[in-house]
């Protein structure tokens, strides 16, 4: 049986097949990505929107108190990290977030009865009342 050897391909075949392989394996793995992600925003294939206002820091604490996080985070269904914001925004003295609904739904059950009306015009007729008190 006579031996049949393929001749070695050129750097130019070499590099065409790379750059086709590249341009599928891509393909293949942004179909993969925007299927896992869903409708989430990709700009130059990394999410984008998600963490726009958000920093990230670096922390030392006890493996201890590390441990009683995760314990109460888990308990909490919730993030370490969410866990940790929620833990300091609370020693800051800002309100939680049950308490704003809560306030903001006793602003709407107040402002029920008050009907429609043009905040331009309730405006106007206070300025109008507070510039004749000062004549």
């Amino acid at each position: 049986m006579p031996s049949t050897t393929m001749a070695e391909p050129s750097e130019s075949e070499r590099r065409d097949d790379r750059d086709r392989f590249g341009s599928q394996l891509r393909a293949s793995f942004n179909a993969a990505r925007q299927e896992a992600y869903g409708k989430w925003p990709l700009r130059n294939g990394y999410l984008v929107d998600i963490l726009r206002a958000m920093s990230k820091v670096l922390i030392t604490v006890p493996d201890e108190l590390l441990d009683r996080i995760d314990r109460a985070a888990k308990a909490q269904k919730t993030t370490r990290s969410r866990f940790i914001e929620e833990a300091a925004q609370h020693e800051l003295g800002w309100p939680a977030a049950d308490s704003m609904d809560a306030a903001v739904n006793r602003a709407r059950e107040a402002l029920a009865s008050a009907g429609p009306f043009e905040s331009a015009g309730l405006i106007r007729r206070d300025r109008d009342s507070r510039d004749a008190t000062r004549r």
